[in-house]
């Protein structure tokens, strides 16, 4: 077996890798802050911020997903030419139907795309619960300072 398909895989997470970092520190550090002064309601400042958190996440996974299906189709992976999205959709999210078999030559970037999603999931709830965190610590902060505050 030759080492192409495992350094083009490991190129490949590596773009990945990337790409979802950029947008976890991105949705750590944007979006508690943008809904910090947007309303005191607690049910409706974690709306706030976890929603579009999550969605930002998952759009970094179906870009994270594109990059595994173009490299797919460059290297003709699919003997299914038009499956690349789908089999690479099967293969980050580790559902691996298997009706989609990649050519024997590119075998190893199946588990290797399945890892780098496994990779990518956990770093997106460990993110949700970062914003989740830091929600609830700026609420309880505004619950505190409205308790604290002199009524007339």
């Amino acid at each position: 077996m030759t080492m192409i398909p495992v350094l083009i895989g490991t190129f490949a997470c590596l773009i990945v890798v990337a790409m979802h970092t950029a947008v976890v520190g991105a949705v750590i550090v944007a979006i508690p802050r943008a809904a910090r002064d947007a309303t005191r309601h607690r049910f409706f400042r974690i709306m706030r911020t976890v929603l579009p958190a999550a969605l930002t996440l998952l759009a970094a996974h179906l870009l994270e997903i594109v990059v595994w299906a173009s490299i797919y189709k460059l290297l003709g992976v699919s003997s299914d030419g038009d499956a690349s999205f789908y089999f690479a959709f099967i293969n980050y999210t580790t559902l691996g139907y298997g009706d989609v078999q990649p050519t024997s030559d590119w075998r190893m970037l199946a588990p290797m795309a399945a890892g780098s999603g496994i990779l990518m999931f956990g770093l997106s709830t460990a993110a949700l619960f970062e914003v989740l965190r830091q929600t609830a610590l700026s609420v309880e902060t505004v619950d505190e300072a409205a308790a604290t505050r002199p009524r007339p």
